[in-house]
């Protein structure tokens, strides 16, 4: 995990924790605004951040016996079109 995924999530633990406070508070007929305000603007910036990184995408290895017997393997498509530039 990154810095900003891992911040994204206490961001987000933290706006729960205080939205539920505002939800106890409200229950005991002496709603805090505040919790709501913050706990609401900390959770959605703890989604912005969570949804903002980008996980590095794994190559496909699944198939690679059968490219490599019909062929059809990327690499060597990109090494024979360098040879065909001149």
């Amino acid at each position: 995990m990154d810095l900003k995924n891992r911040l994204g999530t206490f961001f987000i633990l933290i706006g729960f924790v205080l939205l539920v406070l505002f939800f106890a508070s409200d229950y005991l007929r002496a709603p805090q605004g505040w919790y709501l305000l913050i706990g609401a603007a900390s959770f959605g910036f703890g989604i912005f951040l969570v949804a903002g990184t980008d996980k590095p995408k794994e190559s496909n290895e699944r198939f690679r016996l059968m490219r490599k017997m019909f062929g059809n393997d990327k690499k060597e498509k990109k090494d024979d079109n360098k040879k065909d530039d001149f």
